[in-house]
């Protein structure tokens, strides 16, 4: 089992050479980081698809040219490292990297697989949240270890959807019922439960579904998706389980005791003890 620096390492500014450097001395097995492209093309080193929260600059990251971009403090005189100085000093110190390709656009696939596979990187991975996009990649360079994550967002969204239909429903069956106020309240409180039950039920067979069928390597899901069945499902296709973002040592014991594949945390130290 491996365990992955997540943006380098949580005591560092995320996403930076010295975050990169802290969770590689830390003993990582790899370094988790994300791209993104500037207005000229050039994949860049950040999370969000804006420079606001990481950087003294304001601004989508699109909108940047590449030459402004890396002049940006992103904590402690540190600056947007570009994807090739990432992949240099990951050749020059043999560090295997986890690349994550945020907001690819179709056609991407092409010069990223091209990039590297000509990088001389040791053993690296590719991952997004586009499930299509991991598609496409895997069809352009099947010989490199692809994942598709998976979000916790789309789950607890139709939950609390289902919550407040069931909840009307629940409501307004009451209240044709003829109830008085206290089985109305009743009424209301069962639908949403059994609403919001039904949502999320719902919603993670979808994900496990439809991201378990996929031709991509890794299934990678947040750590409150992730069940022992779910890995038991993915062992069973022949794909390997990575989750996110996992911080809690209990937490990853017991993942690890439901025989995940990797653990992606801000600081891997705690899971290598």
């Amino acid at each position: 089992m491996e365990v992955i620096a997540h943006r380098g390492h949580g005591s560092q500014p995320e996403n930076t050479m010295r975050a990169f450097r802290k969770g590689h001395e830390v003993g990582a097995a790899r370094i988790e980081f994300d791209i993104q492209k500037t207005a000229d093309g050039d994949y860049v080193v950040i999370h969000d698809p804006t420079v606001d929260r990481t950087t003294n600059g304001k601004g989508k990251v699109s909108s940047f040219h590449t030459a402004d971009i890396v002049k940006l403090d992103a904590g402690q005189g540190e600056k947007l490292p570009l994807f090739t100085e990432v992949i240099d000093w990951a050749v020059k110190n043999d560090v295997a990297l986890d690349i994550e390709v945020k907001h690819p656009h179709k056609g991407d696939e092409v010069g990223l697989a091209q990039m590297v596979r000509q990088s001389g990187l040791r053993e690296p991975w590719v991952m997004s949240f586009d499930g299509d996009f991991m598609d496409r990649f895997e069809k352009e360079a099947p010989e490199i270890k692809t994942g598709v994550l998976v979000h916790e967002r789309p789950l607890f969204d139709n939950a609390i959807k289902g919550a407040k239909i069931g909840g009307l429903v629940g409501l307004a069956g009451a209240l044709l019922a003829g109830a008085s106020a206290l089985p109305a309240i009743g009424g209301l409180v069962a639908g949403v439960a059994g609403g919001a039950t039904l949502g999320y039920s719902l919603t993670m067979h979808n994900l496990r579904k439809r991201d378990l069928q996929r031709e991509t390597d890794l299934v990678i899901p947040g750590k409150r998706i992730l069940s022992s069945k779910m890995v038991e499902r993915a062992h069973e296709q022949g794909k390997e389980i990575a989750v996110y973002t996992v911080d809690d040592v209990k937490k990853g014991k017991k993942f690890i005791n439901w025989g995940v594949d990797a653990l992606i945390s801000n600081y891997p130290e705690r899971h290598l003890r």
